[in-house]
């Protein structure tokens, strides 16, 4: 079952009974080691976040009830001259809900700066040499890890992680890097000290688990900007999707035009923003080629992007999940209690009326 594992034979059971056995085995775990470290050697490994989605909705959450992020966006402040009292960013992080009870999620970093007056970069799939770049800039950097690894020693328990490590958990700001000396220098709110010396490679292998997400701040009259859209590329739509492009495309055009036409716009032969007007309010049908692609890759790009981020796109009626479900539904009593508040909910409510929580 171990060799089937790794070449993807295996069920959906028998995969999580191969994960438990290896979880629970230090036997297999060596085993599971030595299986990677020879396909990593032979350029068949496949990296292991490739296995995992996007974790945009992971929480940063290792330090100070789960304020991490908040102490990482204070130090921001301070640096750049803004002093503000902790209490009053834990408020307005609340107030917004972008601090939840667990921790922030990855996309939320970096609000606080933005509202006050920073401009803020949100990049996956970085590397060290943006990392440089961007503290060559003067940017402030905060980057996403896995506190765990931090504490380990460089390659220890590379089968675990392998199956079990995708945790980002933890928001750091990065304060140096030191390429030749192989370095990295960091605040840590875990750590009751300004900062924190460690090699590069154990730094890496923990920010790893965030998909090498990094957050970059700086005073918006630098006004530089250099957009990096989230990289779908190895993402495949079905046919089915890839077939609705023109009709996904036609809508986002209606919805666009829809909103321009609120907001006063009309049709123009030539774009005109003091008389508000635009040769792009026709039919989606007599839109010139180019802009009809635009709206097809905008609309593309969302799909894909809903992929890697670990949705699943299910058409209903046709398919045996929206059979299961609705199966489920139906064998549910009429009413019955939210399990977070205690409301009386009606079976088919997706949300609780009285605390909202999803059903």
């Amino acid at each position: 079952m171990m060799a089937a594992f790794f070449e993807g034979n295996l069920s959906a059971e028998e995969t999580m009974a191969v994960i438990r056995a290896i979880k629970e085995d230090e036997r297999l775990r060596e085993i599971a080691e030595i299986s990677m470290a020879v396909d990593e050697e032979l350029g068949l490994a496949t990296r292991r976040y490739d296995l995992a989605p996007l974790p945009m909705q992971s929480l940063a959450a290792a330090a100070n009830r789960n304020r991490c992020v908040q102490m990482c966006e204070m130090l921001i402040m301070e640096r750049l001259g803004l002093n503000l009292e902790q209490e009053s960013v834990v408020f307005e992080a609340e107030q917004n809900q972008w601090l939840e009870e667990q921790g922030t999620k990855l996309y939320n970093i970096g609000r606080t700066l933005e509202q006050h007056g920073l401009a803020v970069s949100r990049l996956y799939e970085c590397n060290l040499d943006d990392m440089e770049k961007a503290l060559g800039r003067g940017d402030e950097v905060i980057a996403v890890i896995d506190s765990k690894e931090l504490s380990k020693t460089i390659g220890e328990n590379k089968a675990h992680d392998y199956l079990f490590g995708l945790e980002p958990n933890h928001a750091v700001v990065v304060l140096s890097l030191d390429r030749a000396a192989d370095t990295i220098t960091i605040y840590d709110p875990n750590q009751n000290q300004p900062s924190a010396t460690y090699p590069v490679e154990l730094f890496v292998g923990a920010w790893e688990d965030s998909r090498y997400y990094m957050i970059t701040a700086n005073k918006a009259d630098k006004k530089e900007y250099n957009p990096r859209p989230i990289d779908v590329d190895s993402i495949e739509l079905n046919a089915e999707l890839t077939e609705l492009k023109e009709a996904i495309a036609e809508n986002a055009h209606d919805i666009w035009a829809a909103r321009r036409i609120a907001e006063g716009w009309s049709y123009g032969p030539q774009r005109d923003d003091e008389k508000l007007q635009t040769p792009c309010l026709v039919h989606y049908s007599e839109l010139p080629e180019e802009e009809k692609e635009y709206d097809r890759v905008m609309a593309m790009q969302t799909l894909k992007l809903m992929l890697k981020l670990g949705y699943d796109i299910v058409k209903r009626e046709d398919t045996e999940l929206y059979r299961l479900l609705m199966r489920q539904l139906r064998n549910k009593p009429e009413t019955f209690h939210c399990p977070k508040c205690g409301a009386l909910s009606m079976k088919h409510y997706i949300f609780c009326p009285k605390c909202g929580k999803e059903l």
